[in-house]
């Protein structure tokens, strides 16, 4: 079932300023239309700026993203506008330049942080057809390899292949892995430091903060299907450090196995 659109168009000015060198624009209603209420250059840190009513925010990290700002206490009359004027904003701008869309109520939710956390949600949901084509088409845009291609799965998120290269390294103690030409390749193999783990673990990092959009989303999405693979080669793996920043890890907290708790027998005739 096709969603209500609301006939508000985005103006000639608002595209305009979409095709310059803008990097954040406010979008609001006014007079039936999508305008641009105000706009800047600048990092995502500035976003917050133009958070003072409901609107749309489209950023540029190198794609375009847009946000849909809808704070606590908006008039429902708002909401319903907002959201029956998307689909023409997008069409309006182009979806296939838009590398995502976050819906968000407070402003902590379009920081740094508040968008590691929503990729990272996402990457838990499988993905649309049209998600897993437009990754693709990124990824081909992005590439300048001939004869590689994205391999798609019945799980949540895409699978980038691991090549023979990765594979054959997984002998070694520290394995760095990489999403490169569409594939999972050898980044470093470290075998200086020793582990006291018995069994295979998995540490996962997201892309570092100064990174485009882009590349942690694709991190974040392809990160279930990379485990996989890793586990028909390695076997189970017993133990995972996730985070969205190395800063979250604990050096001893890798490295050290803790020894179990000593759990004393039952005595007899109990359960």
């Amino acid at each position: 079932m096709s969603s209500i659109q609301s006939g508000i168009q985005p103006t000639q000015e608002l595209l305009n300023l979409v095709n310059s060198d803008t990097s954040i624009i406010q979008i609001t209603i006014e007079n039936e239309q999508l305008i641009p209420k105000r706009s800047l250059n600048g990092s995502l840190g500035d976003v917050a700026k133009l958070l003072d009513q409901i609107c749309f925010i489209l950023f540029k990290d190198k794609d375009w993203f847009l946000f849909q700002y809808v704070p606590d206490g908006s008039l429902v009359r708002d909401k319903m506008m907002y959201a029956s004027s998307k689909q023409a904003l997008l069409k309006g701008i182009g979806e296939n330049r838009i590398a995502e869309f976050i819906y968000a109520t407070t402003p902590a939710e379009l920081t740094e942080e508040g968008i590691d956390k929503h990729l990272v949600s996402q990457s838990a949901k499988p993905l649309t057809d049209s998600e897993r084509e437009k990754i693709k088409i990124d990824l081909q845009q992005a590439s300048s390899a001939i004869g590689m291609s994205t391999r798609s799965t019945n799980t949540a998120g895409i699978s980038f292949p691991l090549t023979q290269k990765a594979i054959d390294a997984l002998k070694g103690k520290i394995v760095l892995l990489r999403i490169e030409n569409e594939t999972t390749d050898l980044l470093s193999v470290e075998e200086s430091m020793e582990f006291n783990h018995k069994g295979p673990f998995f540490l996962y990092s997201n892309s570092p903060k100064h990174t485009p959009i882009k590349s942690r989303m694709l991190y974040a999405a392809s990160r279930q299907t990379i485990l996989q693979q890793l586990e028909e080669i390695v076997g189970k793996i017993e133990k995972r450090f996730e985070g969205d920043s190395v800063d979250e890890i604990s050096l001893e907290e890798v490295v050290v196995e803790k020894p179990k708790a000593f759990s004393r027998p039952a005595k007899p005739g109990r359960k």
